[in-house]
């Protein structure tokens, strides 16, 4: 046999049931005899297949039933003056799926490689697909082109499904295998669940079980169970894969703490008798933090606390978190992860019951709560609500700070705090209110410029044993400015936010007065940005003083159910001159037979209008804003001409605005 000039192998697939061979063209078609196609079957010796005689055919399909058994070829060149063998032989792929004995529930692919060409095989990749629906072909495992084998865990029960090979990144053909498949049943567990955090929930003090969603996809639901020094009991079944919480409603976290374990099921069952897939669980019971009761000795500052620590996780820190509603908790002190001892500590305590439990911070950001205990604390009685409601504009050098808060026969002194405008770190007294009696204390700050600047307020509450007690909320005035486009009658308002509600502002309602009168609502805004176009063109009648203030409203406060607290922005007046519309001609008995001008936001009680000839005397002089000059004199009809008119007007405050110009009158009457 010679080798050299023969035409190479390109591709060997399956196509259905057949097996299609592709080969490049020879180059000598005037020499050419024919192409003889060798094939060897599960390792026998090379025997021809086909002949060809037309050197322009490229390709050949064998039917061989690829799914029996594999076959390899390679092809004689035929020419007048010798035969050439092409140099790499290529086989089509066989896969095989079978079901693993052990471990159960794996289906084993194998399959030949399409070629012993090293370096064809470095280049390529080979894809392991999945028809599972029928119709629906994915990519289940990208391998190298070397391997020849591949174990799929199945997820699915007892149903029928399909593999195929794919070679990819091969510039000639994708040598794809013929299909395999069969009917296979889940028999693997799914993956051991993992436990985000076992905590008490401080409301309901019942234990919640929270967990990350299986990374097992077949996953039915999770087995819950219960911790018992070494008994183990099952306390539920929760089905669904994304249902990652459970509540345990026979919990009692305040006897001690609670410890669980938690496994996970899959669709299918198994066994005799079946049942379903079930994992192992972690090992690792996590159990709840279980807070002590503890006690309160009167005028201490301080209240011990003790506690076990969270089982499952690392605990970064603890926090001790206390109530006095056993609602509203927030931190009062932080220690270690080792810590199992602390206290709350404190200067001054409200009477009453207080609530404590303990929250474990893991460093990845998990959360779990203690049960909650309460303790009653005897000490003199405050006032349950001190809130600063309002900080609201009067005048221009007043602004009326009031607090909202309860009666009280014990008097408390409410001392009230500006912030320094230049270091918004220092808070200055203003005054102190004493609060004995009533359920509002107010204080009005007079050295203060609202006309320009915004201010913020708090008020620090002490008890009548000298102990600053509370702080409250900041109140911040709204300042309002404003800027007047007279040449297309509209005033734009705009202003600062109102700060700080506990829920924010509902509403800023606008309010407008002209000329001096009572000032009447026009409208409202509710979101950013915290402005607003007033049209004043129906207003062109007055005389062109408008004034603004805003209103802020609260949303519900949760301390004040249906109360609504409003505040008052400074007083903003924006003054027009007046408009004055001369015409330049008018017509005796056309169709404007009179002269007189059209005016607007300006005082007409001030109003003068006088007409001259051009040697200056008056022909016409009026004091009363619409009474025109019919273009006589005496009673009678002056010539067409120019005449010089000079009118005079003043504004709202008092400042006189003059027009002085000429009109052409045009007479059509016999003189």
């Amino acid at each position: 046999m010679l080798y050299g000039q023969s035409v190479e192998i390109t591709c060997v697939q399956v196509v259905g049931n057949d097996v299609q061979i592709t080969w490049n063209e020879t180059t000598f078609t005037g020499a050419f005899v024919n192409y003889t196609i060798y094939a060897s079957a599960d390792g026998n010796p090379y025997t021809p297949v086909a002949s060809i005689t037309n050197p322009n055919i490229t390709f050949y399909t064998l039917n061989s039933s690829p799914s029996l058994f594999n076959s390899c070829f390679y092809i004689a060149t035929e020419l007048n003056f010798g035969t050439f063998n092409s140099t790499d032989v290529y086989c089509n792929i066989l896969l095989e799926a079978n079901a693993s004995v052990s471990p159960p529930g794996i289906v084993e692919l194998t399959w030949n490689s399409p070629t012993t060409n090293a370096a064809v095989l470095a280049n390529t990749n080979a894809e392991v697909w999945l028809e599972y629906p029928a119709g629906t072909w994915t990519l289940i495992a990208t391998l190298p082109g070397t391997a020849i084998n591949f174990d799929y865990e199945v997820t699915t029960c007892g149903d029928y499904l399909n593999f195929q090979i794919i070679y990819s990144n091969n510039l000639n053909c994708s040598f794809n295998s013929n299909f395999a498949g069969g009917n296979f049943n889940d028999q693997t567990a799914p993956a051991i669940p993992t436990f985000q955090t076992v905590s008490v929930n401080p409301i309901t003090g019942l234990v919640e079980l929270n967990w990350n969603v299986n990374p097992s996809g077949d996953t039915d639901g999770y087995i819950t169970y219960a911790c018992n020094g070494s008994n183990v009991s099952l306390i539920d079944t929760i089905f669904g894969r994304n249902t990652t919480q459970f509540i345990d409603l026979l919990s009692s976290p305040n006897q001690g703490s609670e410890c669980y374990l938690l496994a996970a099921i899959d669709t299918c069952y198994s066994g005799v008798p079946p049942s379903p897939n079930t994992s192992p669980t972690s090992g690792v019971c996590n159990c709840t933090i279980f807070l002590s009761p503890t006690s309160y000795t009167l005028c201490d500052q301080f209240i011990p606390l003790e506690w076990t620590a969270y089982g499952g996780w690392a605990v970064d820190h603890y926090d001790i978190m206390h109530s006095t509603d056993g609602v509203n908790f927030s931190s009062v002190a932080t220690y270690t992860g080792s810590d199992l001892l602390g206290e709350h500590s404190f200067i001054t305590i409200s009477n009453g019951i207080h609530y404590y439990y303990i929250q474990a911070s893991s460093g990845s950001g998990s959360i779990s709560n203690s049960n909650v205990q309460s303790l009653v604390v005897n000490y003199p009685t405050t006032p349950q609500f001190h809130y600063l409601s309002s900080a609201s504009v009067r005048t221009d050098d007043t602004i009326d700070i009031t607090v909202r808060t309860e009666t009280n026969s014990v008097p408390h002194l409410y001392i009230f705090q500006r912030q320094n405008l230049f270091d918004p770190l220092q808070w200055e007294t203003i005054g102190e209110v004493s609060g004995s009696s009533g359920n509002l204390v107010t204080f009005n700050d007079t050295e203060v410029s609202p006309q320009s600047l915004s201010y913020s307020y708090r008020v620090i509450l002490k008890n009548p044993c000298g102990y600053f007690i509370d702080t409250t909320n900041v109140g911040t005035t709204i300042l309002l400015r404003g800027e007047d486009f007279q040449e297309d009658f509209y005033n734009t308002l705009f202003w600062s936010e109102y700060a700080n509600w506990d829920n924010g502002v509902d509403q800023y309602n606008l309010y407008r007065s002209i000329d001096n009168s009572p000032e009447s609502y026009v409208d409202f805004v509710n979101s950013p940005p915290y402005s607003f176009n007033d049209d004043v063109s129906e207003f062109i009648a007055s005389e062109g003083k408008f004034c603004y203030r805003v209103q802020a409203t609260s949303l519900p406060i949760a301390d004040f159910p249906g109360e609504v607290f409003n505040a008052y922005s400074n007083r903003v007046c924006l003054d027009y001159d007046p408009l004055i519309w001369i015409p330049s001609a008018f017509v005796v008995d056309g169709f404007n037979r009179t002269f007189f001008p059209v005016i607007s936001f300006a005082d007409t009680t001030t109003y003068r209008m006088i007409i001259y000839s051009r040697w200056g005397d008056v022909i016409f002089d009026t004091s009363s804003y619409g009474t025109p000059w019919t273009g006589e004199m005496r009673k009678d009809y002056v010539h067409e001409n120019a005449y010089v008119y000079h009118i005079m007007i003043e504004n709202h405050q008092g400042v006189l605005f003059e027009r002085r110009g000429t009109v052409t009158l045009l007479n059509d009457r016999d003189q």
